[in-house]
């Protein structure tokens, strides 16, 4: 998911489709394009007859301004796409109460899925993220009383040595109290000193063995919608059947005693 909505820009709608490759998830929602970066989608996918749950999906990083983004949450510990974002995490998760519900992005991205999980306690994956969780953050101690009231999980994929795992070193970042957060080194698919290629969400799927998004159809194939539970399916009425139109008569049956019209009377 996260490297499908990876995808998105004005010439790649993102449509109500499933996702290639993700187990029953398909778009549900683009919950909010904002500024320069910020991108959210709500994915989904049925648990049961009746019941969804749902991952709360961050673009990360697609141009050079994103990074520039990206250089601003190591710095100052936050920027204007992160408050948009756990807002409408916020708001999201307080109108789906009672359903499962992960935070989910890739590098800048996956800085504002943390943040989206720690202000609405849900789960969380990360993969090639910016981590949040540093002493010398300026919301430092704003994300300390987060994680001390944090009950769920996180699960953060990393291809070693790329960019994003670098400047998490190099700022002192980790990647939050390892007894609710594990981190997944996988090896990348380019050389390790190609750290920007290894930090891309194509690598990261092919590290994990899957396949990168280049190969899939630029429009994946769009599936026929569940039913929505609660919401009677609308039916169109069949046209009325037309009555039949009766065949005239022109041979009417004789009463007796009549002289029968047309007919000679011998």
């Amino acid at each position: 998911m996260a490297q499908y909505i990876s995808q998105f820009d004005s010439t790649r709608e993102l449509d109500n489709y499933y996702v290639p490759g993700a187990d029953g998830w398909f778009l549900f929602d683009i919950l909010i394009t904002y500024g320069n970066g910020l991108k959210m989608a709500v994915f989904a996918r049925y648990i049961d007859d009746t019941n969804l749950e749902y991952a709360i999906v961050n673009r990360g990083s697609t141009a050079v301004l994103d990074w520039l983004v990206d250089a601003a949450y190591i710095v100052n510990g936050v920027a204007p796409d992160v408050v948009v974002s756990m807002i409408k995490a916020i708001e999201f998760v307080n109108s789906h109460a009672g359903s499962e519900i992960t935070m989910v992005g890739h590098s800048k991205g996956g800085y504002e899925a943390i943040m989206n999980a720690l202000v609405t306690d849900t789960n969380c994956i990360t993969f090639n993220v910016l981590s949040p969780f540093n002493s010398g953050s300026s919301i430092a101690m704003y994300i300390e009383l987060l994680s001390a009231r944090y009950t769920k999980r996180m699960t953060h994929y990393v291809v070693a040595g790329e960019i994003a795992f670098v400047g998490n070193s190099v700022f002192g970042s980790n990647y939050g109290n390892p007894a609710w957060s594990t981190v997944v080194y996988l090896l990348g698919p380019h050389p390790a000193w190609n750290t920007f290629a290894n930090h891309g969400m194509d690598s990261v799927a092919i590290a994990l063995g899957g396949t990168p998004l280049e190969l899939y159809p630029a429009k994946p194939v769009p599936y026929t919608a569940p039913p929505v539970p609660g919401v009677r399916p609308s039916i169109t009425p069949p046209p009325p059947t037309p009555k039949p139109t009766p065949t005239p008569n022109y041979n009417p049956p004789s009463i007796p005693g009549q002289p029968v019209p047309g007919a000679r009377p011998w």
